[in-house]
């Protein structure tokens, strides 16, 4: 009698180790396909991920969460490798799956929604993109809370949508949210908010306000700099932004103040259309933006490089940036340090020449005795002592 308890106990349990086996082995071809995407060996990851997903297909049913972890591993690599075609059904696949075990409203299924989105948007599905981030944010928003940082990312997304389409004042809304939202929960140098604040800069740049786009990304330079050092690639293509929107802030200015003749010279157009007051830039200084009041100190240089008090240290604004000091500071400085195209290196050398002439002739002139006779006979002086 107890042998055959045994046996029962046994032809019971083994099913349940199988599982146990299969499951250990699925979660290692998970963290091996991880390890070769990280190293960029997409291939390889890709291999990986395919055997886990038959792997948990077979063992755990095509309904398991952990089939649609899987399917959501291997479109991730195949969006490195921008087989987008062939990502969005996983993704699909993903998102009925996490519907079906958690109901529409979850946050889970926001997060799908947003990875297939994404998906959509870089195979320029667009709308149905638009529509699936508007869903996502939908359902954080009711199941979060309208401050939850999952909200950034989304609310980006659909800002950069807004931008392509015109809609500056929603863009530049959504940007808003997106970048206090992830002030209110991140460390002042995190670079999620470099992203935002650059971000923000780029729109204000299409609105053409330099001035404005110059100050956003100067706080976006200002945490990479904090972040990585001067000379991490990161910070060297912020600064290279920066110095683009610099130049672009200096030419809209000269074309301002400068004549009608030398814009069209230059065919440009001369309306003066550029930059708004700093008045009218979002205001970060609500709770949401500055909740530590903290300053962000800027070393010159890698912090791992073992900086000491003596070395030179910026000090910027927390949160609540004052964008109008930031602006005025780059007025001062920007048409001093940016470089000037080749034309207009030849208008500002033709007026130089052209009142070095005036002003000789004009002391020429003012000179008692000196008129064209005293000139002809100097001229004839000259012939004769060659």
């Amino acid at each position: 009698m107890n042998f055959q308890a045994v046996v029962v106990v046994l032809i019971l349990t083994v099913p349940y180790l199988s599982v146990a086996g299969d499951e250990q082995v699925w979660k290692d071809l998970i963290r091996e396909s991880h390890s070769l995407h990280n190293q960029k060996q997409y291939e390889r990851a890709v291999d990986k991920a395919a055997q886990a997903l038959s792997l948990a297909e077979r063992s755990f049913g095509s309904g398991d969460l952990r089939v649609a972890s899987t399917l959501k591993q291997l479109a991730y690599v195949y969006s490195y490798q921008r087989r987008y075609p062939e990502s969005i059904p996983l993704l699909r696949r993903a998102l009925d799956i996490t519907e079906t075990n958690y109901g529409p409203n979850h946050p889970e299924v926001a997060a799908v929604l947003s990875s297939l989105a994404r998906h959509l948007g870089n195979n320029n599905e667009r709308d149905e993109a638009q529509q699936l981030y508007r869903r996502a944010v939908d359902i954080r928003e009711r199941a979060l809370g309208p401050e939850h940082l999952d909200l950034a990312y989304d609310l980006m997304a659909l800002a950069r949508y807004a931008q392509l389409g015109k809609e500056y004042a929603q863009a530049e809304s959504l940007h808003t949210r997106a970048l206090k939202i992830r002030i209110k929960h991140l460390k002042p140098d995190h670079g999620w908010i470099a992203e935002s604040w650059s971000a923000l800069a780029r729109l204000y740049l299409e609105m053409e306000r330099y001035d404005d786009a110059v100050a956003a990304q100067s706080r976006a330079l200002a945490i990479k700099i904090t972040r990585h050092g001067a000379q991490h690639p990161n910070t060297k293509g912020y600064r290279a932004t920066l110095k683009q929107m610099q130049a672009a802030s200096a030419r809209h200015r000269a074309g301002v103040k400068g004549s009608g003749f030398r814009e069209a010279a230059m065919g440009k157009p001369t309306d003066g259309s550029g930059s708004t007051t700093p008045a009218q830039l979002p205001n970060l200084s609500s709770q949401a933006a500055g909740e530590s009041g903290k300053s962000i100190q800027i070393r010159h240089g890698s912090q791992n490089a073992g900086t000491t008090e003596n070395d030179p240290v910026v000090s910027l604004p927390g949160a609540d940036l004052d964008f109008s000091e930031l602006a005025r500071e780059f007025r001062g400085l920007k048409l001093v340090f940016d470089p000037i195209g080749p034309i207009e290196a030849l208008f500002y050398v033709f007026i130089v020449l052209a009142l070095v002439r005036v002003f000789v002739r004009a002391r020429k002139m003012s000179t008692p005795g000196f008129d064209v006779d005293t000139v002809q006979d100097m001229n004839y002086k000259r012939r004769v002592k060659r």
